[in-house]
């Protein structure tokens, strides 16, 4: 099962070369579903500092064998890192959230819900980390889609 909804977007993120956005409903056609192969244009790149909030709206992520969610990336050019942090939800606004470590975009994210006291997640928050003098700031992490690799459905 697929990120279904992007929950919100704090900060900005561009899309290849278009404008800068904050608006969740341009984000989330270029995120949500299946990763697209080969990612060309279909992503969006968070800005730094910034960070996004994905949500799973008809199921939740759980421990399983192995991975339990991935998170598909494509930078190859102007690699960069985030913070990928999950919360049980289903308010990805109000929820806690833990973290699960730093990810370069240089290759999809692996992430274990085994590593958090959590029975099941429902959000994903990616955040941009902030590099002093980037030489390209507004092109940060860069993200395709993100997966439920073991899932349940909300009832």
């Amino acid at each position: 099962m697929y990120i279904d909804q992007v929950a919100s977007v704090s900060g900005t993120f561009g899309h290849c070369c278009s404008d800068l956005s904050s608006d969740p409903a341009v984000a989330e056609p270029l995120v949500v579903g299946a990763p697209d192969s080969p990612p060309d244009a279909e992503f969006i790149q968070i800005s730094n500092g910034s960070s996004v909030t994905l949500k799973f709206v008809n199921n939740k992520a759980v421990n399983g064998d192995g991975p339990d969610i991935r998170i598909y990336t494509v930078d190859e050019l102007f690699p960069s890192s985030a913070t990928i942090e999950v919360g049980e939800g289903p308010d990805c606004l109000s929820t806690s959230y833990v973290s699960l470590g730093t990810f370069a975009d240089t290759s999809d994210a692996d992430l274990e819900i085994s590593a958090t006291s959590l029975p099941a997640v429902q959000c994903v928050r990616i955040t941009d980390l902030e590099i002093e003098d980037e030489d390209f700031p507004l092109l940060g992490f860069d993200l395709d889609a993100g997966e439920a690799l073991h899932s349940v459905e909300v009832p």
